[in-house]
């Protein structure tokens, strides 16, 4: 999208505001507002995105650490979260991006420590 790069900065400050990540009692739950896109017109908006994906139902997740990039440098973390019902070249059920360090590791940690296993599960020691 380097037609649309004047916008970037503004899209990507909207997409950070627009997106919620929580759980309830037994899921994890994503909602992204809807945002506009691309040059910030009508028919380049985002539409509102809810996801529920039982913790149960998570088999994975990778977290992806920033390195490179420019313009901006890439400093925020990704989490891929993998479900049951999608493996393969599917790729993950949900990415959640732009992340902080300790945020992208607490949420890991709250996953697993809430999926199957429960007890076993305390989270991840970086090596």
């Amino acid at each position: 999208m380097a037609i649309a790069a004047p916008c970037e900065y503004q899209n990507l400050a909207d997409y950070a505001d627009a997106v919620t990540v929580g759980t309830t009692g037994d899921s994890l739950v994503f909602c992204k507002q809807k945002t506009k896109t691309c040059w910030r017109c009508s028919p380049c908006d985002s539409g509102k995105v809810v996801k529920e994906i039982p913790f149960d139902k998570i088999t994975d997740v990778v977290i992806v650490e920033p390195a490179g990039g420019c313009c901006p440098a890439e400093i925020l973390y990704r989490i891929y979260i993998q479900t049951a019902g999608r493996s393969g070249v599917e790729g993950a059920e949900l990415t959640i991006v732009g992340l902080t360090e300790k945020d992208a590791y607490s949420l890991r940690s709250l996953i697993k420590s809430k999926g199957k296993g429960g007890a076993k599960n305390k989270g991840m020691e970086r090596v």
